[in-house]
């Protein structure tokens, strides 16, 4: 039985970052807007998945109501839980 899970959240044992921006870039692109670069993903991680997502849209222009947001969080989730180990960098 599994007691605890550890998470590298600053990099140091992973490179995640290309996953990150595999999964923001899903978002934009069910909304319309242009994919964010990897440097531009990594300047928005900091204070969770849900300030990301409010900073990819910002980048863009895009202001959508908590609504929106909340649903593309929930679809950014997803993604990870599916997708979120393909890129990652083991160091």
């Amino acid at each position: 039985m599994i007691k605890a899970a550890l998470f590298d959240l600053d990099g140091t044992l992973i490179d995640a970052m290309p996953d990150l921006t595999c999964g923001i870039n899903a978002m934009p692109e069910r909304n319309g807007l242009s994919a964010l670069s990897e440097r531009e993903v990594s300047d928005m991680v900091g204070k969770g998945a849900g300030v990301l997502v409010r900073r990819a849209f910002a980048a863009r222009g895009f202001y959508p109501d908590e609504q929106r947001i909340q649903k593309e969080l929930n679809a950014y989730c997803e993604w990870m839980v599916e997708n979120g180990s393909k890129h990652s960098i083991v160091f």
